[in-house]
């Protein structure tokens, strides 16, 4: 006689389900998540183990990216198939977003063979929160004759990977991925104009749905680039903007869309640039609003400053008093990489020399054929003034180029003069110019002098060196009187006739009561003419002062 044996055993399983989680839709399609206890045969054959578990409680805790909006029941039915219960609401509490159902009832009284029950669950996502795991836990009373614990508590992680589809994974993503690449972060442009060259991917897997209301925002840290524009490379069209943000609109899988990123650079450092950029539900239109997705890319711009300089060409030889003088000839150009704005040229002339109008021409490049140009504009006495960047298009536009696009970057302005009885031999023109960097900030001013013009029969019999300073180093303020410390050295002998003139620049005016004599000059105080609003100071020189005698003085002056 031979006794005979059956094997058998159980097993209890976690079932994960599996979702396929949509951006901005609610979703209930998958396996149903739920728990199994099963035997792998009929019995325990000769013996039976009756009841075989009891569930005490079951808790999940979903992943971060969705949100369950409404759950029930499935439902619970023996191994072989038949229902017990079945589409029922179920009683849960929420806590630390784990959720902690009430399942003692339906195992009341302890089912006497395997079971399996299902839950049905309609889930929305989480705009921003990518799908990282789930967590699983149940607690069972065993039959005690088993060989594990009798109050089994089971607890497991499930991260949402590929892998088999009815078990292995819970949730797999549909969400939409945007990609971007940048052609050149780092831009250095010579204008006030910026540009960035940009591709937009739609980079999503093969179930992700449309990617619906794409945006991009790009931000200037300090404000200073502005005036943004997209423009789609292949239609050429701009990209509508709502209070800054672009609106891209719908791409499909595995699109790629070339856009440039202009805008105006209004700053003389290197500026960043926060390029946000992703998609929403909803048409993203405000800063206030927190769109699903929301990247960031960082881009800079460079201007390089500019810097003028100046050459002056001056006629030769000697003129007759109530004559023509040949023109003087002032070159402009930039000596820096940075294209220069708003360049401006000043020319005071000296009392008794005049313009002759209509005489003004420009020539850009320089070398270039000089053309006609405007009179220039009388500012105050015999100060007058060219705004060259009004007389040129281009170079009201792009401004003075730098250097490295010679010749472009410089400019010519020539004129004639004529000179009346009152003109004093061997005066020179004064010229001045400045401009404005791409940031609105002033370049260097340059300021160089003529060559003088000589009178044919008046012949100085010396030259003189003058010069003046500031006579303290007091801080310069608006309103404060000036302090100036003035000397001239002469190389011949001084004579009864010899005179000083000083031009003031327009709105300063020399202080009453402020002449200083220091050094073999004379006790009088300058006499003050008024040109045009312009104040001339004349100072008589003492006669007979030796060559390479010092004479000084001081004065004050206020208006700056």
């Amino acid at each position: 006689m031979h006794n005979k044996f059956q094997y058998s055993g159980y097993k209890y399983e976690v079932l994960s389900g599996k979702y396929t989680v949509l951006p901005c839709d609610s979703f209930d399609d998958g396996y149903g998540i739920g728990l199994r206890f099963v035997l792998g045969m009929d019995n325990f054959f000769p013996y039976e183990y009756r009841p075989l578990a009891s569930l005490k409680k079951w808790k999940t805790k979903f992943t971060s990216a969705v949100n369950a909006v409404e759950t029930k029941l499935d439902y619970l039915r023996y191994q072989e198939g038949n229902h017990i219960i079945e589409n029922q609401d179920v009683i849960f509490s929420i806590n630390n977003d784990t959720l902690d159902f009430v399942v003692a009832p339906w195992h009341t009284p302890p089912l006497d063979e395997g079971w399996e029950m299902s839950f049905y669950h309609k889930f929305e996502s989480v705009c921003g929160n990518s799908i990282d795991s789930s967590t699983f836990v149940f607690e069972m009373d065993l039959n005690p004759q088993f060989p594990e614990p009798s109050d089994l508590i089971y607890d497991t992680t499930m991260v949402h990977q590929v892998g088999n589809p009815h078990y292995d994974t819970t949730f797999v993503s549909a969400i939409p991925k945007i990609n971007m690449a940048i052609n050149l972060a780092n831009y250095t442009g010579f204008d006030n104009q910026a540009s960035w060259d940009l591709l937009l991917i739609n980079g999503s897997n093969d179930i992700a749905p449309l990617m619906e209301n794409v945006w991009m925002q790009p931000i200037s840290s300090t404000g200073l680039i502005t005036n943004f524009q997209l423009i789609n490379n292949l239609t050429g069209q701009v990209v509508p903007q709502v209070n800054g943000i672009f609106q891209i609109g719908t791409m499909t899988l595995g699109q790629l869309i070339n856009f440039e990123l202009t805008a105006t650079n209004q700053s003389c450092q290197t500026e960043v640039i926060q390029l946000h950029y992703g998609w929403n539900c909803e048409p993203n239109i405000s800063p206030n609003q927190t769109p699903c997705d929301d990247n960031i890319a960082i881009l800079t711009a460079t201007s390089p400053n500019g810097e003028l300089e100046m050459d002056v060409t001056s006629p030769t030889g000697t003129f007759s008093l109530c004559e023509e003088i040949d023109y003087h000839t002032i070159e402009i150009y930039n000596a820096q990489l940075g294209n220069v704005f708003d360049v401006l040229l000043e020319a005071t002339l000296p009392l008794g020399l005049e313009l002759v109008a209509g005489s003004s021409q420009m020539a850009y490049p320089t070398g270039g054929t000089f053309v006609d140009i405007p009179d220039p504009v009388s500012i105050v006495g015999n100060v007058y003034q060219w705004d060259i960047s009004a007389l040129n298009s281009m170079i009201q536009t792009s401004g003075l180029l730098g250097v490295s696009q010679a010749p472009n970057h410089s400019v010519s302005i020539r004129f004639l003069t004529n000179t009346d009885c009152g003109f004093i031999a061997g005066s020179q023109i004064f010229f001045n110019t400045i401009g404005k960097q791409n940031c609105n900030l002033p370049t260097n001013t340059l300021s160089k002098a003529g060559a003088s013009i000589n009178i044919a029969g008046v012949n100085s019999s010396y030259t003189s060196d003058v010069n003046i300073a500031i006579s303290n180093s007091a801080t310069i303020t608006c309103g404060s009187n000036i302090a100036l410390s003035i000397s001239i050295l002469p190389d011949g002998v001084t004579s009864d006739s010899d005179s000083l003139l000083i031009t003031l620049p327009p709105g300063v005016s020399y202080v009453a009561g402020s002449y200083v004599p220091i050094n073999n000059a004379p006790t009088n105080a300058p006499i003050v003419f008024n040109n045009g609003g312009q104040q001339i100071l004349k100072l008589k020189i003492n006669a007979g002062i030796a060559a390479n005698s010092l004479i000084s003085f001081g004065i004050e002056t206020t208006g700056y």
